[in-house]
């Protein structure tokens, strides 16, 4: 069985299935290169399909990093919002311990709340930020000179060095 895409190409942009597509246009894996149809009906999950005889070999860590990229960036720039459940490991110490001592584990945040912040804001997939390239930018006008940064975390962290970087 195939690899069902959310997003492809078309032409040098990135599309995603739930976008208005057109039967005339070419749209090919981001991966691979060759040619999908995308595959829209009432039955079946929408997705992009690679054309039978096919054999993209993309690895699960892959196809899952960069859709997750993609759609973090498609939602930002449609302004939908996506709940973050933050782990307090991210946090530090004393709010930590204060957030435990009350019971809490985790943390949900939305996106369009730490979006307020930025005045035309877009955001952009892999961008270079100093000698490192960010999953995900977010640009615009706001007090503190760096970029908002989400990097995704799929099958291993950062090294830390990035991560106190960005």
């Amino acid at each position: 069985m195939g690899v069902k895409l959310n997003f492809a190409l078309c032409g040098t942009n990135i599309v995603h299935i739930e976008d208005r597509l057109y039967k005339n246009n070419k749209y090919r894996c981001p991966h691979c290169h060759e040619d999908v149809i995308f595959k829209k009906g009432n039955k079946r999950e929408h997705h992009f399909s690679h054309r039978p005889g096919n054999n993209c070999v993309v690895s699960r860590e892959t196809l899952l990093h960069f859709e997750a990229k993609h759609f973090l960036v498609n939602k930002m720039n449609k302004e939908e919002d996506i709940k973050l459940k933050i782990d307090l490991s991210y946090f530090k110490r004393k709010y930590k311990e204060f957030l435990r001592a009350i019971n809490i584990v985790s943390y949900e945040i939305s996106l369009l709340d730490i979006l307020k912040f930025y005045k035309k804001r877009f955001a952009e997939v892999e961008q270079w930020i100093g000698d490192s390239i960010a999953d995900v930018v977010v640009r615009g006008e706001y007090d503190d000179p760096s970029p908002f940064v989400i990097e995704v975390y799929v099958t291993h962290a950062n090294e830390e060095e990035k991560v106190q970087y960005f």
